[in-house]
């Protein structure tokens, strides 16, 4: 990576575009039917007005959405493409908030600044475009390892993790999981505020590019062949780390936090700078502020009369499971990840929504949704909510 000190900051940022695009795509093509009408797994629109979209409608948009992330990858000129794009996805995600994904969200955005970029600009323009994704990186990092310091990411979730690597090591040492995996959080948080300061800054990026290598061969084909959409994103973030930081002495922290001539930064900082702080206290989704693998989101499951089953459909059937005292439960989550690709949107609004559809189904009867909250961080309990169908 030595040659990306002489790189031309226009250069920079055509890659960059580049490499978030090609995510994107990949992205797209991983989870077509979360993207397309034709599934059964109930999609949650912003409004209960919105209907699906029908066919060939569906496929029609999901096409144009890859064929402007492609234009953009090659024309000159690429801002209409692209604001174009940002457009049409955040419109599309209104009918479904389970494409509100964590990957979207960030690419989305990255991709909404650079559009104000186009060859031309003035250099103070294209460094500001710069910084402005610089801290979208940095910020991620910071808040993925915050979200992370808890007792249920250090007991179940970090361990999970890395059991591909548990099973080599030797007995004696099989136990070090638990405490290491604070460690991990919070070396990941720290990995965001070594970015935005000079000194630490190579030694950051060497450090991250690391980590999303060992990630992506922990869940990846030859560990635990989990989450096929995360893999693209970790190779996009280990190749925009290296191009966002690698060698750029020119941008301390205060240039990267102030850019008095470029209002889209300000609405970046806003975005993943300060909102995710609010996630803590249940005022700001999970998904907008870096919790994927922290173990801290919401889960749910439907708990289902026997007179009843037969009338859902039969991919969410293959999901019926019952628990220790013999009820009968639907697993949302191993259901939307089987059909579509994707874990369920995390948040008790969206889970709601899903039930309710389901109720719909079963003529208003039969069902109780559970919807557990999010785990305290230091004793990982987690507070139950029951919503029969006449609740919803």
């Amino acid at each position: 990576m030595s040659h990306l000190r002489f790189v031309d900051p226009g250069v920079r940022l055509r890659w960059l575009r580049t490499i978030t695009a090609c995510g994107f795509i990949a992205g797209l093509l991983l989870s077509p039917r979360l993207w397309l009408s034709s599934r059964s797994f109930p999609p949650a629109p912003v409004s209960d007005r919105l209907s699906l979209v029908p066919f060939p409608l569906d496929y029609a948009w999901f096409g144009l959405l890859l064929a402007l992330l492609g234009a953009s990858i090659f024309v000159r000129r690429p801002r209409p493409y692209l604001v174009g794009f940002v457009v049409l996805v955040a419109v599309y995600t209104l009918w479904d908030q389970a494409r509100w994904t964590p990957w979207v969200y960030q690419y989305a955005v990255i991709l909404a600044v650079l559009s104000f970029h186009c060859p031309g600009s003035a250099d103070a323009r294209r460094d500001a475009v710069l910084n402005s994704c610089r801290v979208i990186s940095a910020t991620t990092y910071f808040w993925a390892g915050l979200q992370k310091v808890n007792v249920s990411f250090i007991r179940r979730g970090f361990p999970w993790l890395i059991s591909p690597l548990i099973g080599l090591l030797p007995d004696s040492v099989r136990g070090w999981p638990y405490p290491l995996g604070l460690g991990v959080a919070l070396l990941e948080a720290s990995l965001g505020v070594a970015l935005l300061t000079r000194p630490l800054r190579q030694v950051a990026v060497r450090a991250a590019m690391g980590m999303h290598a060992l990630l992506l061969l922990l869940i990846g084909p030859f560990g635990l062949r989990w989450d096929s959409l995360v893999w693209p994103w970790n190779v996009v973030m280990a190749a925009s780390v290296g191009l966002l930081f690698w060698r750029v002495n020119d941008s301390p922290l205060r240039a990267m936090l102030y850019q008095r001539s470029f209002v889209p930064h300000y609405a970046v900082l806003l975005l993943f700078a300060v909102m995710p702080a609010l996630n803590f206290f249940d005022a700001w989704d999970a998904n907008f502020s870096a919790a994927l693998y922290s173990a801290s989101t919401k889960h749910a499951l439907v708990h289902v009369d026997e007179r009843v089953k037969v009338q859902l459909p039969a991919e969410a059937q293959r999901h019926l499971r019952r628990l220790g005292g013999g009820q009968l439960v639907l697993d949302v989550f191993r259901w939307s990840i089987s059909e579509r690709n994707v874990e369920p949107y995390p948040e008790e609004r969206t889970y709601k929504s899903v039930a309710r559809r389901l109720c719909g189904l079963t003529r208003g009867s039969g069902l109780t949704l559970v919807i557990y909250g999010t785990p305290d961080w230091r004793s990982g309990q987690r507070s139950e909510v029951r919503y029969r169908c006449e609740d919803l």
